[in-house]
């Protein structure tokens, strides 16, 4: 299952989508470019909302709180394509 809905409804986009849209700072690839300009902010902003856990920066104060599902395990999102969690 995925930590929110739209993580879920971007990976559904892997099953029929490629990835045209790469950042130019880490060359990663993105299937949208609203994926990519929040990306971007990772580098823009760089520290801005660290998970206290691992270090890792996100994009939002509410980015931060999604992520940090994967340090408490709960994942309430599956893929209704593959099953994926």
């Amino acid at each position: 299952s995925f930590t929110c809905s739209s993580t879920l409804k971007d990976h559904q986009k892997t099953h029929c989508q490629e990835k045209p849209y790469k950042c130019p700072s880490c060359e990663k690839r993105f299937a949208s470019t609203k994926s990519l300009k929040k990306h971007r902010r990772l580098h823009l902003e760089n520290g801005a909302y660290r998970c206290s856990d691992c270090g890792k920066n996100l994009t939002s104060n509410s980015a931060l709180i999604i992520h940090r599902r994967i340090h408490t395990g709960e994942r309430p999102y599956e893929c209704p394509d593959c099953g994926k969690s």
